[in-house]
């Protein structure tokens, strides 16, 4: 598997920068992980991709 910097090493990717390839990271994160900002707090179990599998089936996630 290939990483990002390695596809910008090898040309794969002309357009982007090591920045870009930065920000790209950090807009998944927050569009993954980040439930709240400057106005609102959504709930936790509604927002994204992650935390809804855990609230759905915590026993699989969590170890007790």
């Amino acid at each position: 598997m290939l990483s990002a910097v390695d596809l910008i090493q090898k040309g794969i990717l002309k357009n982007k920068t090591y920045h870009d390839i930065c920000e790209d990271i950090k807009k998944i994160v927050y569009s993954n992980y980040l439930h709240f900002n400057d106005k609102e707090v959504k709930k936790i179990g509604d927002y994204g991709r992650f935390f809804p599998e855990i609230v759905k089936n915590p026993l699989k996630y969590i170890q007790q």
